[in-house]
């Protein structure tokens, strides 16, 4: 793999946006390493053929790039069945076995604070039940995604040694989530079926795929709304190739539109693990101990019951 220089550097960049690199950058950033992070960059030498590791789709870093997840077994009691093709790790599996347990004393067990923030924020079991699939989410789900959000956030400055504060936060997601396309890993965008329906378009940049995220999914309207994310596509795949929309001239232009189209239908229920195992949740690791013994009982009293009698 080709190394930045100030001179290769200098070569990427416009004949009237030269880099001098006795001075400092344009945009008070290392545009070396700037360029190092480009998601279509290419090689030095001009060849579109040798593109940068980073072109290529990456698996998705929340749950450790894996290809084969552990499944819920199909005896095991829930109110509802994960898709067999969700990816999830076993404390992700015991989690969401948990959380979503059927045949439970709603009286007893349906207060149970599942997520506790230092905010303030409470998620008991009952509110969390409107992560099911088509259920309209709550207000407190909502609350308790922004926290999760706002922690992650925090910790992420913190981490790159930057001051917490308002500005650290809009500076964070301005950098993420807006700015010019060779720094983006997501661009969302929201549509509208026949103004009664919102649902959600994503491209991830990285992956290099298109995500449809709908929370009411209907058998009738399911074709449709999938025809009107790869039209969006299509428009804006001509958008974006207007030169404004980037940093340098040499940026590839994503070719939205050999992207695959995948519809998630397992974002709620990775929510609701996120809910309560990531740090913002003081209460994860005693969850993870209850959830644990909740998984072992059910293996137990399920091989005590194919157990031959002797």
């Amino acid at each position: 793999m080709d190394q930045f220089t100030p001179e290769t550097v200098n070569q990427l960049g416009s004949a009237d946006n030269q880099v001098n690199p006795k001075q400092p950058a344009r945009n008070e950033r290392n545009v070396e390493e700037r360029l190092k992070k480009k998601l279509f960059t290419p090689n030095t030498n001009g060849s579109t053929s040798g593109m940068y590791m980073n072109l290529q789709p990456l698996h998705s870093a929340d749950y450790d790039g894996r290809k084969i997840g552990v499944q819920i077994p199909w005896w095991f009691p829930m109110l509802f069945r994960p898709l067999e093709d969700l990816i999830l790790d076993d404390i992700q599996v015991t989690i969401g076995a948990y959380v979503f347990v059927a045949n439970i004393d709603e009286q007893k067990y349906g207060n149970e604070v599942l997520v506790s923030t230092e905010k303030g924020f409470f998620g008991e079991r009952w509110k969390m039940l409107c992560l099911r699939p088509k259920h309209c989410l709550s207000q407190d789900i909502l609350d308790l995604t922004a926290c999760m959000m706002t922690d992650h956030v925090r910790k992420s400055t913190i981490l790159h040694g930057m001051e917490e504060g308002p500005l650290t936060v809009r500076d964070y997601y301005f950098e993420h989530f807006m700015g010019k396309i060779e720094f983006l890993s997501k661009i969302f965008v929201p549509l509208n079926d026949d103004n009664n329906h919102w649902y959600l378009m994503v491209m991830d940049m990285r992956q290099q795929k298109l995500v449809l995220l709908d929370s009411f999914p209907t058998a009738d309207r399911n074709d449709i709304r999938r025809r009107e994310v790869k039209k969006m596509a299509v428009y804006l795949e001509e958008m974006l190739t207007h030169p404004s929309f980037y940093e340098l001239r040499v940026t590839m232009k994503p070719r939205l539109t050999e992207f695959t189209l995948e519809v998630d239908k397992g974002a709620r229920i990775k929510l609701a693990i996120n809910l309560v195992n990531k740090e913002h949740n003081v209460k994860n690791e005693e969850i993870l101990k209850v959830a644990t013994n909740h998984w072992k009982k059910n293996l137990v009293r399920k091989n005590n019951m194919t157990r031959p009698s002797p």
